[in-house]
């Protein structure tokens, strides 16, 4: 637990459970839970991840080891997404082979190719691999991309126009030597103080990478298995039982892959 920032873990466990436990709960009932201030909380929970991505490598980059920050990332994440990759290929949430292998070679973003659910984690790899000029240049950086928004427009994934600010905003609140303990400090100040809560919020956090990746392979799973005749019973039905073996499955993939790497994946991401 060492170096671990309580209001982080706190906050990923929080944005996770809304993304898992709801938001995407409700695209089996035909989006009956899609409003704008459910949208706007949506956008809300993933830049948070993505701020809280670029705010944690801020601290962790090294400018003169460039390539081996890039294998950190790649071992700690692609072999898991891969995977994650090749079930949903195989169920059929990605029905076509070019878009498969766009995201397997992590060109979905770039070329603005839809992926259900995981192009936020090739958008992510996109955002690792400018990080040496957003470290070195976040403001310019920050210009530049968006004067080229306004010059492609329709051309540039809606996506990456929303969530790289907040990556970038990451990374220069991760450098600042006040912004590293101000943030922190006032985040801690909204998480429960109760040793079991803590508990709960931090096994959630450990397992948050893989409940995003494999959640909807276990909702389809449990749904060919039996589906609930209405729309309540199947949000209930996915309460009950997609969200806890959700967790279940994910935390014990998560600790079994961290086994096999020097540190946890969640204090890389």
């Amino acid at each position: 637990m060492v170096n671990r920032i309580i209001g982080f873990d706190f906050l990923r466990a929080l944005c996770m459970l809304y993304i898992v436990a709801f938001w995407h709960v409700g695209n089996y009932v035909g989006n009956l839970l899609l409003c704008a201030p459910t949208q706007i909380l949506m956008f809300c929970a993933l830049g948070a991840f993505v701020f809280m991505s670029g705010f944690l490598l801020a601290q962790k980059y090294a400018p003169g080891d460039i390539w081996n920050f890039w294998k950190k990332r790649v071992l700690r994440i692609y072999p898991l997404y891969a995977f994650a990759l090749v079930l949903f290929f195989s169920i059929g949430l990605i029905s076509s082979r070019l878009y498969f292998l766009a995201a397997l070679f992590l060109l979905n973003a770039p070329l603005n190719i839809p992926i259900t659910t995981l192009w936020f984690i090739s958008m992510i790899f996109a955002f690792y691999l400018l990080m040496p000029v957003v470290w070195k240049l976040p403001v310019i950086t920050l210009i530049l991309f968006i004067f080229v928004c306004i010059i492609l427009r329709s051309r540039i994934d809606e996506d990456l126009i929303i969530y790289f600010p907040c990556f970038v905003c990451g990374v220069i609140s991760g450098k600042n030597k006040n912004l590293r303990i101000v943030i922190p400090k006032y985040l801690s100040l909204i998480v429960p103080k109760s040793a079991s809560m803590l508990t709960i919020i931090l096994k959630i956090s450990n397992a948050s990478f893989c409940m995003y990746l494999f959640h909807r392979v276990v909702y389809w799973g449990l749904l060919k298995l039996y589906t609930p005749h209405s729309k309540v019973l199947i949000v209930i039905y996915l309460l009950a039982l997609g969200v806890p073996l959700t967790y279940y499955l994910s935390a014990t993939t998560q600790e079994y892959y961290d086994r096999h790497l020097e540190k946890p994946i969640h204090q890389s991401n």
